[in-house]
């Protein structure tokens, strides 16, 4: 999500603070849809949850994502999930969405 909003932030000469305010520029001047804005804006409030939990829950950098259901229970409860499986859905939905307008972005089939 950063490397898109940015790609798209200098492209376009806009200069926002952070990625969420970048992102409702770039709706805005009309550089994404805005269904494309409200998907990425929540990818990236949903990521930045999961990277938050796993940081606090396993006191490490977390730079991945368990695929294994097993290994999530503890961080799907935290963020407030009823399962590691919901948990896996969620993100692979929320990842697959992303991946689409990367690839959008970058001309990539």
């Amino acid at each position: 999500i950063h490397f898109v909003v940015q790609y798209l932030e200098l492209q376009n000469q806009i200069t926002e603070p952070n990625t969420l305010a970048a992102i409702g520029a770039l709706s805005g001047r009309g550089v994404i849809e805005r269904e494309r804005a409200a998907a990425l804006q929540q990818g990236f409030e949903f990521l930045s949850s999961v990277e938050a939990a796993q940081r606090l829950l396993e006191e490490t950098s977390a730079n991945s994502f368990p695929k294994d259901p097993s290994e999530c229970e503890v961080p799907a409860r935290y963020i407030g999930f009823g399962s590691g499986n919901e948990l896996v859905e969620r993100y692979l939905e929320e990842t697959g969405k992303i991946r689409i307008i990367f690839n959008s972005v970058f001309g990539i089939d």
